[in-house]
């Protein structure tokens, strides 16, 4: 039997190192910063461009498109990485998922790796009948994963680059923005009962005995205070806050 929450230590080392490596200035962020001194949603006091008379570059400019596909690679890796721990973490606890396409709010398709994994009182059994040995909690683990992979990534982002609201960083803003969002998108779709029935926050909270509106607020809390640590970077009691949210749902699982 493998020790329980296992699957989840292995997985929080590796995204720890590769979001450790990825946060630091990348060429591609700085060469592209240098093109974007009047992208609006990049910097709160953007550099005057070179040429005051011509303006703004527009949205259409080479540079401008060029910083949108960066952010976009940045919540493209968000979501390979949210996805990714969901599969090692069930490879850690010796389970094969699927990966299946889900709906949210009702309508928004979403790929997703589901563990396909059913828990009743008397104990958790594979999708071929076989024994889940890591019981409620690491099917809890296994659902969860994505958001821990989440909020690991924003916090090491907070925590080396808490000024990262300043910097002309698409990559890493990319990366941020994807975390908060699905976050949020996840608490609101489950509190308002949009969210398929094979979702993350619904599937967490159904195997934690907890109500979805419960952990909804469970899931929204780190994002909202990581969202304030971004706009108020010299706040001293936010980040610290935002920490024991995000410990609260991994705690979770020790009380199962």
């Amino acid at each position: 039997m493998r020790p329980r929450g296992s699957g989840r230590g292995r997985l929080l080392a590796l995204i720890a190192l590769a979001v450790v490596a990825g946060t630091r200035p990348a060429a591609a962020d700085d060469a592209d910063a240098a093109s974007e001194a009047g992208s609006p949603w990049l910097d709160e006091h953007p550099v005057a461009p070179a040429h005051p008379t011509r303006g703004r570059p527009s949205l259409t400019s080479v540079g401008s498109v060029s910083t949108a596909l960066v952010f976009l690679g940045g919540a493209a890796i968000a979501f390979v990485a949210h996805e990714t721990g969901h599969l090692v973490t069930n490879l850690a606890y010796g389970n094969t998922p699927k990966l299946e396409v889900i709906t949210t709010f009702g309508a928004v398709p979403f790929v997703a790796v589901a563990p396909r994994i059913r828990c009743t009182d008397a104990g958790c059994t594979k999708h071929d009948g076989s024994r889940f040995s890591g019981g409620h909690p690491g099917k809890y683990n296994i659902v969860t994963a994505g958001y821990d992979v989440q909020h690991l990534t924003t916090e090491v982002l907070l925590t080396l680059e808490p000024d990262l609201r300043w910097r002309r960083a698409p990559l890493r803003k990319g990366l941020f923005a994807f975390d908060i969002l699905l976050s949020v998108g996840y608490a609101l779709s489950s509190m308002t009962g949009t969210e398929s029935n094979f979702g993350d926050a619904g599937t967490a909270a159904d195997t934690a005995r907890l109500s979805r509106t419960t952990f909804a607020a469970v899931l929204l809390a780190p994002a909202v205070l990581d969202v304030y640590r971004y706009l108020q970077p010299r706040s001293k009691w936010a980040p610290w806050a935002s920490r024991a949210a995000k410990g609260s749902m991994i705690g979770i699982s020790f009380a199962l």
